[in-house]
């Protein structure tokens, strides 16, 4: 009962943010709803693109990879923080400076009204079918990582869950849309911190220190305690530049990180932004990894490594505390999923049918948006619902962001290069990118390089010869 209390109290919280920040709104525009005004500073974009970009992997999926994998599961965020870096190095300044030219609130706006100097309708409409199939594939993952969440928390069933938290994140998130998102998951991002670097300590500290920890597993693990991937460095450099690739086709390709950017106050901002936004990524990356390998020392046969976090806080801890950890679990969460959201509701309200958005928001205002935002959770939960015996969800999440960073990534990335485009060429290269996902993950490529990489190398190659074909005739 303690643990739900906790819980409760965490998540209450985060919805008060929500409202009140959506309570500061001065000008009721669309702008405001889908780029929060673009009043936002370094550390608020910052730490709301990276609790959206994290989702649920980093206090579950890493937990998992650092306990089965061992030091191997660094490498990850290692190779992570050099593909981050290229991105943040390159393009957030670009990014705010030209959607603000070209007044574009979304991502399919900025690619349509900037590429090539013109506007691309088609290309506008079919990037946005695209969003709401693979980021609401990615949001139904959410869906059922958080309704999991919220079932252990108070031993009810899983649809149940998944309700409990749509009603939870629509309630901060689909009245004041990012003014009330950034807010909120900047105060998430606090709680992921907290959490990871906190529990990273409380289980070496139970441990005995570093030194009696790694002793214990160079006796009972050592093959946890090496680098080498198979064996092999040249595999271990293999994963590290896949992850590498990874990042930056991740971070040019996932809408909900670009939007946040894109609400940045300025691009002198924007660019401010990467050092906060790249060290809260590395710092609790890397904490849950090293957690995750220390759970060999606590629980040496756990059935489920990804669920090691909450049970050693469950046996660990004081309840109150453990209730705070869930919240953290639920915030990495949820601070993705209403970013996900956000994005699949704008595409569909206001990328399909640009002249009919304009003529509902004439009559409705942002209740249109809203309303559309409320319709979108429902479907997405839906989903989630009728897919939570699937044993494939995991697969769909990562194919979704890997495919993303294949289109999304590959058309954002020509623009913001200002290279020649037209139509054909770039609606052929997303069906390569998608394809050449599929294809990757199907032959089992993706425990080498994740497929994110090969996707958005294969658009662009795909794109460039089409282009090259026409210049050629």
């Amino acid at each position: 009962m303690a643990i739900a209390l906790s819980f409760c109290f965490f998540v209450i919280l985060m919805v008060v943010v929500g409202n009140i920040s959506a309570r500061r709104k001065r000008k009721h525009t669309s702008e405001d709803y889908l780029l929060a005004g673009r009043i936002h500073g370094r550390f608020a974009v910052a730490l709301s693109a990276a609790s959206s970009a994290v989702s649920g992997f980093i206090m579950i999926g890493a937990v998992g990879a650092g306990y089965t994998m061992g030091l191997i599961a660094l490498m990850m965020p290692l190779g992570w923080f050099f593909g981050d870096l290229v991105f943040w190095l390159l393009f957030p300044d670009r990014i705010n400076q030209r959607s603000r030219d070209h007044n574009c609130n979304t991502v399919p706006e900025f690619i349509s009204e900037s590429a090539a100097g013109s506007r691309i309708s088609l290309v506008r409409k079919y990037l946005a079918v695209v969003i709401i199939v693979l980021v609401g594939g990615y949001a139904v993952g959410q869906y059922l990582a958080v309704g999991k969440a919220v079932s252990v928390v108070f031993d009810i069933s899983i649809p149940a869950a998944v309700i409990i938290s749509g009603v939870v994140i629509l309630a901060y998130s689909a009245k004041g849309g990012l003014e009330s998102s950034i807010p909120t998951q900047f105060f998430q991002a606090l709680i992921m911190l907290i959490t990871t670097l906190g529990m990273l300590s409380v289980a070496i500290w139970l441990g005995g220190g570093p030194s009696e920890l790694m002793d214990f597993l160079r006796s009972t693990h050592p093959e946890l305690l090496s680098f080498k991937v198979g064996q092999s460095w040249w595999l271990s450099l293999l994963f590290f530049a896949g992850f590498s690739g990874a990042a930056f086709a991740f971070n040019m390709g996932t809408p909900n990180l670009l939007v946040r950017i894109m609400a940045a106050r300025s691009p002198e901002e924007a660019v401010k932004s990467r050092w906060v936004y790249m060290g809260f990524m590395q710092a609790t990356w890397l904490s849950m990894s090293l957690f995750g390998l220390l759970m060999n020392v606590f629980f040496p046969d756990i059935a489920d490594p990804e669920q090691a976090l909450p049970v050693f806080s469950q046996e660990y801890l004081h309840t109150v505390i453990s209730g705070a950890v869930m919240a953290g679990i639920f915030a990495s969460v949820a601070s993705t999923l209403d970013g996900q959201v956000l994005v699949v509701s704008s595409s569909f309200a206001v990328d399909v049918s640009p002249g009919f958005y304009q003529r509902m928001t004439r009559r409705f205002g942002l209740r249109y948006q809203s309303m559309v935002t409320i319709f979108v959770s429902c479907a997405v939960g839906a989903v989630a619902i009728l897919l939570k015996d699937s044993t494939n969800v995991f697969d769909v999440i990562v194919i979704s962001a890997s495919a993303m960073g294949g289109t999304v990534g590959v058309a954002f990335f020509i623009t913001l290069m200002r290279w020649r485009t037209s139509v054909p060429a770039l609606l052929t290269g997303l069906v390569a990118a998608i394809l050449t996902a599929l294809a990757w993950r199907h032959y089992g490529l993706s425990q080498y390089i994740l497929e994110a990489a090969p996707s958005f190398i294969a658009g662009l190659i795909t794109h460039q010869f089409i282009i090259k074909s026409v210049r050629s005739d």
